[in-house]
C-alpha cells in the first residue's frame, strides 16, 4: 500500500509535470505559429519578387509582339520585312528565345511560309517551319490563336523540330484588310524562367517551382519532375503543409501559372525543436529535485501518524479500549486524534443499535417472504380439462418487489364455462397486494351470482369503493369464455389492450372503447363486449409493465417491441411465445431494477385433440 508521503508526492510530481508540460506546449504552439507567419511573410515576399521580374519578362514579350505586328502590318509582310523585323526584336530583346510568322495559306502566301528564327549560342539562328514533319498549321499555338483570334499564352511545350527547347509561345493573330492572315508568335525559354526562379532563396534547402495553367512542372530544382503533372492540392497566398514540408502558392498575372516557394519542416522548425529540447532537459532536471524535497518534507509530516494507524489497526480488530498518547502540538494530528477517541465511542453505540436494527429487519424479510408465498398461493396453479375443451390458459407473473399489485386469476363457473381475469392495481408492495387479495375474494365471489362480466365488474367495483380511504384502483380485463366454441364475453376497466396472434393474418391489437377504472366511483356501468376466438388463434393479454419495462439509459420497451416480437412469433405455441416475450424484456433491460410488475395471460384457442389442460407458470 502506497504511504501518504508516497502520493502526496506523486500527486504533486503529477501537478508540476502537467503545469510544466502545459507551459512548454503553449510556448511551443506560439513559437511555431510565429514562425509559420514568419516563414508566410518572408515566401510572399519572395513570390512578390519573382512575379515582378516574370511580368516584366512577359509585359516585354508581350509589347515586341505587339510591336512587331503593328509594323508587319503597316510595312508588309514581304519576307525582306518580316526577316528584318523578327532578327532586330530578337537583338533588342535579351529575355526572347525565338519569333516567327505563320502566315495562313491562300491570304497572302499561297502556300504555308513561317520563317522561324531563335537564338543559339548567341547567334540568330533561321530554320523554316513550313515543312512536311512540322506543320505548324496544326500547331496549338497557331489553331488556338487563329480560332480565337485574340493574342495568348501556350501552354509549355518541347518544340520539336522548331527551337528544339522546352518553351512557352505568346501568339498574336496577324490581319491583312480585315481578313486572319496568320500569327506572329514570340518563344520564351523556360531557362530564362528557371534564373529567376531559382534566384528564390529561403533557409538553407528551400526552392521555388513554376506550375502551367494546366499544373504541369514549369520550372523546378528537381529535374526529373519538369513537364510532369503536379497532383498536389493549391491554396493560394497561404502556407500549407504538405508531407514533411510546408508549401507558398501564388498566381503568376495574366498567364495562370502558379508560383510555389518549398520551405522544409525541419529547417523550419530547427530554433524550434532545439528550445523545445532544452525546456524539457531543465524540467525534468526541476521535477527530480521537487520529489526529492518533497519526499523528505512529508516522511517528515506523516510521521505522526503511524502511532494512529496502529490505534485503528486496534479498533478495526474489536479493541476499542485501546488508548492513544496525545499529541504535544495542536495541528491536524492532534485533531485525527480527537476525531479517532470519538469514533471508538460511537462505534460501541452504532454496533449496539445495529444489532437491534438488524433483529428487526430479519423479522420484515421473514414476514415479506411469507407474505410473497401468500400471495403466489392465492394464484390458480394447472388444473385439468376436459378432452373436448378448446381453450387453454398460459400465465406469467413476475413482482417488482417481494410482493405486488398484478394479478391474474381463472375458475370454472360451469362444465362449459371458464372465467379468467387479469389485472393491475395501483401501486406496488404491500398494500396492492392487499388491495390484490380483497380484489380477488370479490371476483370470485360475485362471479358466483352473476352470469355476465358487466355485471361482476359493477358489484366488484362498489365493493371497492366502500372504505377506499387510500384511493387505489384497478384495471382489469374479466371475461367469461365457452370452452366448447371458444365464444367470449369480456370487460374491459381501463386496462392496457390485448393483441390477437393468427397465423394466418397479422398481429392485430384489439381495438375498442375502454370502461373506466374500478374503485374511484360506485355507481359506473360497464359494457359488454363479445370475441369469438377461432381456431389456432391467440389471445395475448398482459400488464404495462412488459411495455413499460425500462433499460439503464431510461427508454421503455414501447408497444412497438411487443408487437414486433409477437407478430415474428404468432405461429409459434404459446410456451415459446412466453419464453422469447421473456427473454427480450430481460435483454432489454439487463441489470436494471425491475421497475413494475410483470403479468402476461396467454388464451388459446385450439383443436378439442391439443386442449388437454390450463396451464400456470410463475
Amino acid at each position: 500500500m502506497k504511504s501518504i508521503s508516497s502520493r502526496f508526492t506523486l500527486v504533486s510530481v503529477i501537478v508540476s509535470v502537467l503545469t510544466l508540460l502545459s507551459i512548454i506546449s503553449i510556448n511551443y504552439f506560439y513559437v511555431k505559429n510565429e514562425l509559420l507567419k514568419s516563414a508566410n511573410d518572408k515566401a510572399r515576399l519572395e513570390v512578390y519578387k519573382a512575379q515582378n521580374k516574370i511580368s516584366k519578362m512577359l509585359f516585354k514579350a508581350i509589347k515586341s509582339s505587339n510591336s512587331a505586328k503593328n509594323r508587319l502590318q503597316r510595312d508588309g509582310l514581304k519576307q525582306s520585312s518580316i526577316t528584318h523585323i523578327l532578327t532586330n526584336t530578337l537583338e533588342k530583346n535579351e529575355n526572347i528565345y525565338g519569333m516567327t510568322v505563320a502566315m495562313e495559306p491562300g491570304v497572302v502566301y499561297k502556300k504555308p511560309f513561317s520563317p522561324y528564327f531563335y537564338k543559339k549560342k548567341g547567334h540568330i539562328v533561321y530554320t523554316n517551319l513550313a515543312t512536311k514533319e512540322y506543320d505548324y498549321l496544326s500547331k496549338h499555338w497557331y489553331s488556338d490563336a487563329k480560332m480565337s483570334k485574340k493574342p495568348k499564352w501556350s501552354q509549355p511545350y518541347f518544340d520539336k523540330g522548331g527551337g528544339n527547347a522546352l518553351m512557352v509561345t505568346y501568339s498574336n493573330p496577324i490581319f491583312q484588310g480585315g481578313k486572319f492572315a496568320g500569327i506572329v508568335t514570340i518563344d520564351l525559354s523556360l531557362e530564362k524562367l528557371k534564373k529567376i526562379i531559382n534566384s528564390i532563396h529561403i533557409l538553407k534547402s528551400g526552392y521555388a517551382f513554376l506550375l502551367s495553367k494546366k499544373s504541369a512542372v514549369l520550372v523546378s530544382p528537381k529535374g526529373k519532375m519538369v513537364m510532369k503533372r503536379y497532383d498536389q492540392d493549391t491554396k493560394y497566398n497561404q502556407i500549407i503543409k504538405y508531407k514533411n514540408q510546408w508549401v507558398y502558392y501564388s498566381k503568376v498575372n495574366s498567364t495562370g501559372w502558379i508560383l510555389g516557394v518549398v520551405i522544409p519542416k525541419k529547417e523550419l522548425f530547427y530554433s524550434l525543436y532545439q528550445m523545445t529540447w532544452v525546456l524539457l532537459m531543465l524540467a525534468f532536471f526541476g521535477v527530480f529535485t521537487l520529489i526529492v524535497f518533497i519526499y523528505i518534507a512529508s516522511k517528515r509530516i506523516t510521521k505522526p501518524l503511524k502511532i494512529v494507524i496502529e490505534v485503528t489497526n486496534e479498533i478495526s480488530n474489536g479493541n476499542f479500549d485501546k488508548k492513544m498518547v496525545e499529541p504535544k502540538t495542536k495541528d491536524e494530528v492532534y485533531q485525527l486524534f480527537k476525531a479517532v477517541e470519538k469514533m471508538q465511542k460511537e462505534i460501541k453505540t452504532y454496533i449496539s443499535n445495529l444489532k437491534i436494527a438488524t433483529k428487526k429487519e430479519q423479522k420484515i424479510k421473514s414476514e415479506l417472504d411469507i407474505a410473497s408465498k401468500i400471495q403466489m398461493n392465492m394464484l390458480p396453479s394447472a388444473q385439468e380439462c376436459k378432452e373436448d375443451d378448446i381453450i387453454n390458459l398460459y400465465t406469467f407473473l413476475k413482482p417488482a418487489k417481494a410482493v405486488g399489485g398484478d394479478f391474474y386469476d381463472f375458475f370454472r363457473l360451469d362444465d362449459d364455462k371458464l372465467c379468467f381475469v387479469i389485472a393491475d392495481v395501483s401501486g406496488k408492495g404491500m398494500p396492492a397486494a392487499l388491495f390484490m387479495a380483497v380484489s380477488i375474494s370479490y371476483i370470485r365471489a360475485f362471479a358466483q351470482q352473476e352470469t355476465k362480466p358487466s355485471q361482476i365488474i359493477k358489484k366488484v367495483n362498489k365493493a371497492l369503493c366502500q372504505n377506499n380511504q387510500a384511493n387505489m384502483f384497478v384495471t382489469m380485463i374479466l371475461s367469461i369464455v365457452d370452452l366448447k366454441t371458444g365464444e367470449m364475453i369480456y370487460v374491459n376497466a381501463g386496462h392496457t389492450k390485448p393483441y390477437i396472434l393468427s397465423s394466418r393474418n397479422q398481429t392485430l391489437k384489439l381495438e375498442y372503447n375502454n370502461d373506466p377504472i374500478i374503485g374511484f366511483m360506485p355507481d359506473l356501468e360497464f359494457c359488454d363486449h363479445s370475441l369469438h376466438l377461432k381456431r389456432g388463434e391467440k389471445l395475448f393479454l398482459y400488464t404495462d409493465g412488459v411495455n413499460e419495462a425500462f433499460s439503464k439509459d431510461g427508454k421503455q420497451f414501447g408497444d412497438k417491441n411487443l408487437a414486433k416480437i409477437l407478430d415474428q412469433n404468432r405461429s409459434s405455441n404459446s410456451q415459446t411465445i412466453l419464453s422469447n416475450i421473456k427473454k427480450a424484456i430481460s435483454d432489454f433491460t439487463k441489470d436494471e431494477e425491475q421497475s413494475d410488475d410483470i403479468t402476461i395471460l396467454i388464451v388459446e384457442c385450439s383443436t378439442p385433440q391439443e386442449a388437454t389442460e390450463v396451464h400456470a407458470n410463475f
